[in-house]
């Protein structure tokens, strides 16, 4: 291994490999922490090397320490599943075989449950003639073939977990500019270099510089050398680029490329579809996805997207189906993908295609429970956030009544349903403080305030640390402002602040439309449109997008001069697909406000948007009409470009 300031990664990685390896070598090139101390406690034997510029040469100041018959490369950003580690003695006891290929699968976002995989040579014999080669992305097999022209090179099957592409990893970016500054010194040595080209242009790419990284893709495949191990992955990130760049006609052109060297690669038809879906030529993308589905498994010398071969292409495939308005055939889809991959948005999507397709509560409940067979008290969160209250009620009269989380859950359906007093019987069942005392106390709160008229809720508030809890701090500020007591100045702290939008979006969404706008008082609201224009500009960052268009239409009516409520109301019609009503507010905004080219960019991009509605109209009618297909593809690149315009205009980025 070679490492610096590793001390949060490291311990991770060793205790997976621990007792499965004969020895640990760890070259540190300059940590700074307690990396080299924590090398040790594991048995490593550390060795000190100033960075040379150069993983090669470090990886192989490493390999002349080895004294085993076999070496593993490790990085301090990795784990050894457990199946792997116990396997690794097994590959090496392996006659005829000079070194083994493992699967990385990188962990992109915990969240979405998003990964990737690529294969990577790791096990490999300990002798003198097997060295890494190149600056960046080192590689050891060239070295292997040349020594030994006829090395047996096998796949193990086995996976390598990488956590280090984590959209949340420390000191990503400058990883990222130190491999750009070292490929840099390598192609002024090696200038017609393929394979420098291309790890030059997924760098750049990954620092969102997609023009630069196209030209070194562009010369990447012009001084390839076929058969090149990394050729898949290069059509398929030169793809990527080029669509992520709105130039969709050139990037169908690289992966139908792509596809002619490598048709057994499903990531190309993947894109394809994806193109297609942003082209909004569905019978194209249904085409592309369903090839997807074909593939058994994708070949291991590829890298690839998880799930590109089942629940990614389903997923898509339900979205293609709501577009066209065959929402039980959406709900098939959905359901066959989160069989797969139950990931939350996914699951969300699910419930909102079964309302589409008219589907009843109890219809519902069973594709949850027993079609996807998820817990009663997971569904029943799900048909609480899908709006199912009712239904979510008659669920968890099947739940334990003595669970804190199903007694709150069913407390906050009756508070929708406007129950207010089975939600007060409900929450009394529960215990103030612990982890859901927050929550408690909130629907509590809302219980006694939304009852016409509204009821103080002072008696839930003795005790409570106003210094410490800032949920206690908004109750007690929008108690005061309900009952007549007085705002008070407007709260200084962000945390406060959001404390309070939340508790009035939450009685705002169960019909307290005067208890919502009273509440905003204590955010600061002096006025009815002050309050509407706060709060609707909370729901849209929640992503509460209906909530959302009817607030910021409130605030207008109150303030048709506002700026910022054209502004926000615009995004709000944005998300909604109204891309007409969009333009219109929005260039409302830009003139209100000229100085903000945020407002002006948005506009433009919601033009070009409102444009291409035009054009599919066009098309539906005229499937082949030559003239709206080119239309087609010129709005569509000029609406991705103009969406990165937005972007760079309202982070406040130079570039804009």
């Amino acid at each position: 291994m070679i490492v610096r300031d590793e001390a949060q990664n490291l311990p991770r990685c060793l205790q997976s490999a621990a007792g499965f390896v004969d020895e640990i070598i760890v070259i540190d090139t300059g940590s700074r922490d307690t990396t080299p101390h924590l090398a040790a406690q594991y048995g490593a034997r550390v060795f000190y090397l100033p960075w040379p510029d150069d993983f090669s040469q470090a990886r192989n100041e490493s390999l002349k320490y080895a004294t085993g018959e076999w070496i593993l490369i490790l990085d301090a950003d990795e784990e050894l599943p457990a199946e792997t580690a116990a396997r690794l003695k097994e590959l090496a006891a392996t006659t005829g075989v000079e070194a083994w290929i493992f699967t990385v699968v990188n962990h992109i976002d915990p969240a979405t449950g998003l990964r990737t995989r690529h294969p990577n040579l790791r096990l490999f014999r300990n002798r003198k003639e097997y060295r890494f080669e190149g600056k960046v992305h080192e590689q050891v097999k060239r070295s292997i073939l040349r020594a030994n022209p006829g090395a047996v090179i096998g796949y193990s099957g086995l996976i390598i977990n990488h956590y280090g592409y984590n959209r949340a990893a420390r000191g990503r970016r400058a990883k990222t500019e130190r491999n750009i500054a070292l490929l840099h010194r390598a192609l002024t040595d090696n200038p017609t270099d393929s394979f420098i080209h291309y790890n030059l242009a997924v760098s750049l790419f990954a620092l969102g510089d997609y023009e630069k990284a196209q030209k070194h893709y562009e010369a990447a495949v012009a001084s390839l050398k076929e058969p090149a191990g990394f050729a898949p992955a290069l059509y398929r990130n030169y793809a990527v680029c080029l669509y992520e760049m709105g130039a969709y006609a050139r990037a169908l052109e690289v992966a139908d490329t792509g596809l002619a060297y490598f048709p057994d690669y499903p990531d190309l038809y993947f894109l394809k579809g994806q193109v297609f879906w942003d082209l909004g030529l569905l019978t194209e993308a249904e085409a592309c996805f369903k090839k997807c589905l074909r593939f058994r498994q994708v070949p291991p010398e590829y890298p690839t997207t998880e799930g590109v071969t089942s629940y990614l292409a389903r997923e898509n495939l339900a979205l293609i189906q709501v577009r066209a308005g065959r929402y039980a055939a959406a709900v098939d889809f959905a359901l066959q993908a989160a069989a797969e991959n139950p990931a939350p948005d996914l699951l969300r999507n699910l419930c909102r295609f079964m309302r589409q397709a008219n589907f009843s509560g109890k219809e519902m409940v069973t594709r949850l429970t027993e079609s996807l067979g998820l817990p009663v008290a997971e569904a029943a969160r799900l048909l609480f956030d899908g709006g199912e209250y009712a239904t979510c009620l008659n669920l968890l009269a099947e739940e334990t009544i003595g669970n804190p989380e199903t007694t709150l859950l069913r407390a906050r359906c009756f508070l929708h349903l406007g129950d207010f007093t089975r939600a007060e019987e409900s929450l009394s069942q529960l215990e103030a403080g612990g982890a859901l005392g927050g929550e408690i106390l909130k629907t509590t709160c809302l219980a006694r305030w939304l009852r016409q008229p509204p009821q103080s809720a002072k008696r839930f508030l003795y005790g409570c640390d106003e210094q410490a809890d800032p949920v206690a701090t908004a109750c007690m500020l929008a108690e005061a402002a309900i009952m007549g007591k007085g705002a008070g100045p407007p709260p200084e702290a962000p945390a406060l602040q959001e404390e309070i939008l939340a508790l009035a979006l939450a009685a705002y969404q169960c019909g307290g439309v005067a208890v919502a706008r009273t509440i905003c008082r204590a955010a600061g609201a002096h006025d009815d449109a002050r309050a509407y224009l706060l709060l609707g500009e909370y729901a849209l960052s929640k992503g509460q997008n209906r909530e959302a268009l009817e607030l910021l239409e409130f605030a207008l009516k109150e303030q048709p001069g506002d700026a910022r409520a054209h502004f926000l109301y615009g995004c709000a019609c944005a998300g909604a697909n109204l891309h007409f009503e969009a333009f219109t507010h929005l260039c409302r905004a830009a003139q209100l406000a000229p100085a903000e080219r945020c407002f002006a960019a948005w506009a433009g991009e919601q033009l070009i948007s409102a444009l291409l509605t035009l054009v599919y109209a066009g098309l539906n009618r005229e499937p082949q009409n030559t003239s709206l297909r080119v239309a087609l593809f010129r709005l569509a690149a000029a609406r991705r470009q103009a969406a990165r315009l937005k972007e760079a205009s309202c982070s406040g980025s130079t570039e804009a």
